[in-house]
């Protein structure tokens, strides 16, 4: 799978709940369009992405998510960048069954109907 995946600036919360944290921000680069097309979740209303974690996160914890999506074939040096707030949706346990990945599901905001523009065009014009 080709996904990188980064969580920079973390910090425990430290009032009743030790083992919670509060990630301010989650950055991923999906370099291949077909793992783009997995890691989409269309039946969100806003769009969202399944990214693969091995930290914990709380159901409606809000991100902050930088994604750096694949080139289009015809322009391989315009990779594209976006970042917008997203908000946990669901979560995948370590150990889950059928053997799937660890991760958490993202619903984008309201704000970065962007985002959900740009994929949607980029899944239509490489699949």
């Amino acid at each position: 799978m080709s996904l990188a995946h980064e969580r920079d600036n973390t910090q425990a919360v430290t009032d009743h709940d030790s083992t919670a944290f509060t990630p301010s921000l989650v950055s991923i680069s999906i370099r291949d369009p077909l793992v783009l097309q997995r890691c989409y979740l269309p039946f969100f209303l806003r769009g969202g992405l399944f990214i693969p974690c091995d930290r914990p996160y709380r159901l409606q914890q809000r991100l902050f998510l930088i994604v750096k999506l694949p080139a289009l074939p015809d322009a391989p040096d315009t990779v594209t960048t976006h970042g917008g707030s997203v908000t946990v949706a669901w979560l995948t346990p370590a150990q889950a069954q059928g053997n799937k990945r660890m991760g958490i599901g993202v619903h984008f905001d309201a704000g970065e109907a962007d985002l959900k523009h740009s994929i949607e065009s980029l899944l239509n014009a490489l699949l």
